[in-house]
């Protein structure tokens, strides 16, 4: 199974079968340690498992759904190495070869950033869709003119990004999602001012007499 592992596109392991394939195999190898623990290759398959189940923390790592290109180049450049981590060619025995397995608390580290990074990417999503959804109800007023209805919903939204936006601006991660981040605070910023501006407007000329 391991020399399967070893030879399939990293990018498609299944890690969770792989806990529980070694972890099976690892309560098997302690249980005949009982009878031919002094045997040599016990001893050999014995550290061989051991090595393996040390390492899946580390791949587990680079096979979180989070990582993304950027993460990759950061390990690129510290390990001084070019590689296509997509490639069918990259394999677990190539991720060995490129020396990932040295830097395992720089691996851990990114794929923590990683999962906090994609915790903003998510919620830039969901603001993506809240705001395509939203639709500014007209209605008839007095058979003749128009009004905007109830802007309650429509506020609380723009407050509850905002919050969202200006939290991610504080982040150390702002960097990364800039543009975004930027884009979406002055669009906020414009729909607060233009419905304030409409609704101020509204106010004044919907107690004004009809012309006779």
């Amino acid at each position: 199974m391991f020399n399967s592992w070893k030879i399939g596109r990293f990018d498609e392991l299944e890690i969770l079968e792989m806990e529980s394939i070694a972890g099976q195999f690892n309560k098997k190898v302690s249980k005949l340690g009982r009878e031919i623990k002094r045997w040599g290759v016990w001893e050999q398959m014995r550290t061989k498992l051991t090595e393996f189940l040390q390492t899946l923390p580390l791949i587990q790592d680079l096979r979180s759904p989070a990582m993304r290109k950027r993460h990759w180049a950061t390990l690129k450049r510290e390990l001084q190495r070019e590689f296509d981590e997509t490639s069918e060619t990259f394999t677990l025995q190539a991720m060995f070869t490129t020396g990932l397995s040295a830097v395992p608390d720089l691996i851990s580290e990114l794929s923590a950033n990683a999962n906090k990074e994609l915790a903003i990417e998510e919620t830039l999503k969901d603001i993506d869709a809240r705001w395509a959804g939203i639709d500014i109800e007209i209605v008839t007023y007095k058979e003749s003119y128009y009004k905007v209805r109830s802007t309650d919903d429509l506020f609380q939204a723009l407050e509850d990004d905002a919050v969202a936006l200006s939290t991610m601006k504080a982040s150390k991660f702002y960097s990364s999602f800039k543009q975004k981040i930027d884009e979406w605070e002055t669009s906020l910023g414009l729909v607060s001012e233009v419905i304030e501006l409409i609704l101020t407007v509204q106010r004044k000329w919907i107690y004004l007499p009809e012309p006779g």
